[in-house]
């Protein structure tokens, strides 16, 4: 048993590591954009999130991506985290084609990305919480896992 826990964890590692990327950039384990030195933005730096509530309607989430970065249309997840409310529509542009190292030919952003999220009032709270998951890499080959982010707005 533990000698297949052993292998499988090394398999695990493997994984990690190919899908990250080898030599320079596997310092992109630790999650740290390639400034010509083989290092990289934090994932924080290299898609900064902004959620603001627009009205009682719709929240706008807007992304400033970094030069050299780009996150993934397919990757993007969006849900409600309490009963106030409901998700009726998501306006997102449709995006670019790239054909990434790691994950093939996909839709993609670069730049700036602003999505709308329409929603519909199920109780008067004046309060949503909502969260969000993206996915993004660096044209060098560095892939960040998924992130996940809860924001609570008043509406």
């Amino acid at each position: 048993m533990i000698r297949k826990l052993k292998i499988a964890s090394i398999f695990v590692l493997g994984l990690l590591v190919a899908a990250c990327g080898e030599g320079e950039n596997s310092s992109a384990l630790s999650g740290a954009q390639d400034n010509g030195k083989g290092e990289f933005l934090p994932v924080e730096k290299a898609f900064v999130l902004s959620i603001k509530a627009q009205d009682e309607k719709s929240i706008t989430a807007h992304w400033d991506i970094a030069d050299g970065y780009h996150l993934y249309k397919d990757k993007f997840e969006f849900a409600l985290g309490d009963d106030n409310y409901q998700i009726s529509s998501l306006k997102m542009p449709e995006g670019k084609m790239i054909e990434d190292k790691v994950f093939g030919n996909k839709l993609s952003y670069e730049g700036q990305l602003d999505v709308t999220i329409s929603l519909k009032k199920v109780n008067d709270t004046g309060k949503v919480i909502l969260k969000t998951s993206y996915q993004g890499c660096s044209e060098k080959g560095l892939c960040y896992p998924p992130q996940h982010i809860e924001t609570e707005l008043a509406l």
